[in-house]
């Protein structure tokens, strides 16, 4: 998402500057101060390492193993890493501008990604342009540019999609957001704020536009789709099979930051979450002055400038810490001010100022199972611990 000179960049520079003085920690112990996130199950430490943790069957926790873990992974990068994105497949991104992946057996040969035993971190190739924001979606990997260019990696060759150099026609990118099947992009190409999205498909117009049953000869995959929207937008975010921009002007005022979402919404019936929603609409639920926005399957969580979070969804879906069944609200027992949020479709996670990660929704615990893992959920949010701190 788009990076916002605000909050996240001054308590950013406040975790290095904290890390700053510090010996540097052992390889077996993760950072106990934190600088990015992903809903993925990874991290960032101020310390410009990254950790990974959850299941790893396909490889994305980047140790080279599909070994399972409860507890943070340290993943061996050759250099220091500012963000990461992870969700089947994981990305991080250096603060030089360069991108390295790991999962979904994915390994980079000319012209695509394709499936390789290969299960380790590789440096994308030293003909992108410097990077400056990364997200992932299943055999799929979206980079953004410093110049506004949009670049793809694929399991598969797709015509319009080239390895060695940008997406042709793209210009003025300014922010990417991938879910699990889709991704959309905000421009501001020729001076006028757009959002468009492209997918496998979009049977609950989540892509914007007339939503059409799934048909494996139907692919939106490289075919971009003007969402029917209009700017000028502070944000945007896809997950599941949703997709939602937030409006407005930076800066507060009457309005601004309102949140629109599109795509498979629950729009006030328990349960009933696969309704096809053609075209944006607002989520007053969520009030103004939002900054972020992230969503999970059946909830759309949003952050507001002064760090408090606020959910809405389908009631079926989130009880609330007590066993109530709750459609939206503040995020209780968060001890700082969110800057930074984020959602796949199994939870939703924050970072919070001190440098803390929480998170909510569906998580991976050890267990005997042979996966290694089990799913559990946790509806109030809980602190991501990492070993050997406190």
């Amino acid at each position: 998402m788009r990076a916002l000179v605000t909050r996240w960049a001054l308590a950013v520079a406040l975790l290095d500057a904290c890390g700053a003085g510090h010996p540097p920690e052992s390889a077996a112990q993760p950072a106990c101060r934190v600088k990015h996130i992903s809903a993925g199950l990874c991290a960032v430490g101020v310390d410009n390492r990254v950790w990974c943790w959850g299941g790893n069957q396909n490889g994305r926790i980047g140790d080279g193993t599909r070994t399972s873990s409860a507890v943070p992974v340290l993943v061996s990068l050759p250099q220091g890493v500012s963000a990461v994105a992870s969700d089947g497949n994981t990305c991080a991104l250096t603060p030089g501008g360069q991108v390295w992946c790991w999962g979904e057996t994915l390994e980079y040969l000319p012209g695509d990604l394709r499936p390789s035993p290969v299960r380790g971190p590789r440096k994308l190739p030293s003909s992108l342009e410097r990077v400056t924001g990364i997200d992932v979606m299943q055999l799929e990997v979206t980079a953004l540019t410093e110049r506004g260019a949009l670049w793809l990696w694929r399991d598969a060759g797709v015509e319009t999609i080239s390895a060695d150099g940008p997406v042709k026609g793209i210009t003025g990118v300014r922010s990417l957001a991938a879910g699990s099947r889709h991704a959309c992009l905000l421009s501001s190409a020729a001076g006028k704020e757009s959002v468009q999205c492209w997918g496998e498909g979009n049977e609950y117009g989540q892509l914007g536009g007339r939503a059409q049953p799934p048909d494996p000869r139907r692919d939106f995959s490289d075919k971009l789709i003007a969402v029917p929207l209009a700017g000028p937008f502070r944000n945007i975010a896809a997950g599941w099979l949703t997709s939602c921009a937030i409006r407005g002007e930076a800066g507060p005022g009457p309005g601004q930051g309102t949140v629109w979402c599109w795509g498979a919404l629950w729009l006030g019936q328990p349960g009933k979450l696969y309704v096809p929603q053609e075209t944006p609409v607002p989520v007053g639920e969520l009030g103004s002055d939002n900054v972020d926005v992230a969503i999970m399957r059946g909830v759309v969580c949003a952050r507001k400038e002064e760090g408090t979070i606020s959910c809405w969804g389908d009631p079926a879906i989130v009880p609330a810490a007590d066993g109530a069944l709750i459609g939206m609200g503040v995020v209780p027992g968060l001890p700082a001010p969110a800057i930074q949020l984020d959602g796949v479709q199994d939870r939703v996670c924050a970072l919070l100022e001190d440098g803390s990660m929480w998170c909510w929704g569906y998580f991976f615990e050890a267990s005997p199972s042979d996966a290694g893992f089990a799913t559990v959920s946790a509806w109030a949010a809980q602190r991501v611990h990492f070993p050997g701190c406190r």
